[in-house]
């Protein structure tokens, strides 16, 4: 040490005492500004995948626009996530294989036990994707895709973690043809959502609501070989909407117990449509195209 003294002056060492004093300063305040960085991006990432926001595009700009808009349709092709396309399924229950409440997956099977692997469905009100699904088992068995929509948060989020092999989406049908953003009630059970125009409260959250038309041409107006309407009791509206002449529905199941139109006036404008009534599953009543009932069993329809 005395050495060190000896050979460097008061003024030489000055310097590195400043070097270390700013360093012995500066780290500190760094590794704050540092830490609140990370602090702001994790809580915006966190905003951004929480249950309650997760995968919601908003489009103010477009309420009210019919569903033939472009700006619509591309709206609803932004929002749907792609299928995934590798990896395994994350069930719940693998070895199970038909998932349906009251039977629709087996029935849809019988069907369609004629028709080659690959056909298409459009399910409303797809839960988690596993428990109820009406769709699982013609994807996992039958090599089918679709569309997947549930708008509640939590089904939703778990929806996603599935690795389901269909298009999903955070979103709603709305009863008439026009884009909107409705209040969503989440404050009941999951079988008792409705669709409310009302302010926000702590349980409901506001969903993107899109035309079906607008969805089915954002995928570029595919047949629908497979539809699973559960909307909570606006079913009847929702089918009104539908340009009927302009898309290809072969089979559809439709809860009716919450319909305050009453399940016969549902079965007579589907008739009017020219839907063929097959049977009551329970609380769904399942239909089935008669134009395009070709290649279908029809055993089943006796």
């Amino acid at each position: 040490m005395k050495y060190l003294v000896m050979k460097y002056s008061l003024r030489t060492l000055l310097p590195l005492f400043v070097v270390i004093f700013l360093l012995l300063l500066g780290i500190p305040i760094l590794t704050k500004s540092v830490i609140v960085e990370v602090i702001e991006v994790t809580e915006h990432e966190a905003m951004r995948s929480s249950p309650e926001t997760e995968d919601l595009f908003f489009h103010p700009d477009l309420l009210g626009k019919n569903m033939r808009d472009e700006a619509v349709i591309q709206a609803a092709r932004e929002a749907l996530i792609a299928p995934a396309r590798e990896g395994p399924y994350y069930l719940d229950n693998p070895r199970q294989k038909f998932y349906s409440q009251h039977g629709q997956d087996k029935h849809v099977k019988e069907i369609f036990r004629d028709m080659q692997k690959g056909g298409f469905f459009f399910e409303v009100g797809a839960l988690t994707g596993e428990s109820l699904s009406n769709t699982l088992y013609l994807e996992r068995e039958l090599g089918w895709t679709g569309v997947l929509m549930e708008p509640t948060p939590v089904s939703y989020h778990v929806l996603k973690s599935k690795n389901r092999r269909a298009h999903i989406m955070r979103a709603c049908l709305v009863p008439d043809t026009s884009y909107r953003e409705p209040v969503f009630d989440i404050g009941r059970e999951a079988w008792g959502n409705t669709l409310v125009d009302a302010e926000k409260t702590s349980k409901s959250v506001r969903v993107p609501c899109y035309p079906f038309y607008s969805i089915l041409a954002a995928l570029g107006n595919p047949v629908v070989d497979y539809m699973s309407l559960d909307v909570e009791g606006v079913e009847l509206k929702v089918l009104k909407s539908i340009p009927w002449d302009d898309v290809k529905i072969r089979v559809i199941t439709i809860e009716i117990f919450l319909l305050p139109e009453g399940p016969e006036a549902l079965r007579v404008f589907m008739e009017e449509k020219g839907f063929k009534f097959i049977k009551q599953l329970d609380q769904d009543y399942l239909f089935i195209n008669k134009q395009l009932s070709r290649g279908l069993n029809i055993k089943v329809m006796k």
